[in-house]
């Protein structure tokens, strides 16, 4: 149950017997829970795999990107040390190795506080890019987006209408915000920014001339202003907006 699944983390959600079996029936019968799903599982084992393939490098031989998301969540030299620890990988039938952080935890020679202690730092790191390269339902663009709007008056309720459909893009717009903060300097936060909104703006303009042509259109014409502002809001999530004005 997707609107259970969400209540746990942001308060429960009332609503009559019949919408909420029509909502999860949507989720489910579109394959959008499922496909979700799957690409976080899949990502959390290719995130575990690739850390255990790194398990023979010394902290100082480890990818840049990689030291420097370790020192942010105040994994050292010491600790990877404890965490590649041949006895603690997993090794699958078809003999793939993964460093998991619930595994660690369980098969760990550390003592117990020691070992959990480092598990979970290391499944924050791994929960923090998942939801980069998965985005969910974020809590702090909900309590952004709401502010002190109280449930029941005119306003409360049109925000929360407005979150139901928008809590994605506000998700995506936080984790590039994120992203850009952790880069080194202002030069390289430059770069990523003017990179993601490029990429984005390019990808949305794919999808609008797409959208054109479901329609049975011609694909619009990408000369002028209005398409690449509307190429430049499909591409960050809010493609809504475009539909509403353009039709």
């Amino acid at each position: 149950d997707a609107g259970s699944a969400s209540a746990r983390y942001l308060g429960d959600v009332w609503s009559p017997e019949i919408t909420s079996r029509i909502t999860n029936g949507v989720l489910r019968a579109s394959g959008l829970s499922f496909w979700t799903d799957c690409a976080r599982q899949a990502w959390q084992m290719e995130f575990s795999g690739f850390l255990a393939s790194q398990a023979g490098q010394a902290f100082a031989d480890l990818p840049r990107e990689l030291r420097e998301l370790f020192s942010a969540r105040g994994i050292t030299a010491a600790d990877w040390d404890k965490l590649r620890d041949p006895s603690s990988l997993f090794t699958a039938p078809n003999g793939s190795k993964f460093l998991s952080p619930l595994i660690f935890a369980q098969t760990s020679r550390l003592p117990r506080s020691e070992a959990e202690g480092l598990s979970v730092r290391l499944g924050a790191i791994i929960e923090q890019e998942m939801e980069f390269a998965v985005p969910s339902v974020s809590i702090e663009g909900r309590t952004g987006w709401l502010g002190d709007a109280r449930p029941g008056t005119f306003s409360g309720e049109l925000l929360r209408s407005g979150l139901m459909y928008k809590s994605f893009g506000l998700s995506v717009t936080l984790n590039l915000i994120r992203r850009a903060q952790a880069q080194r300097d202002i030069t390289s936060r430059a770069v990523f920014v003017a990179s993601m909104i490029a990429g984005l703006t390019v990808f949305g303009s794919v999808s609008v001339q797409l959208k054109e042509m479901a329609k049975g259109r011609d694909p619009r014409p990408m000369n002028d202003r209005a398409f690449w502002g509307a190429a430049f809001l499909q591409g960050g999530g809010f493609g809504i907006f475009v539909d509403i004005v353009v039709g």
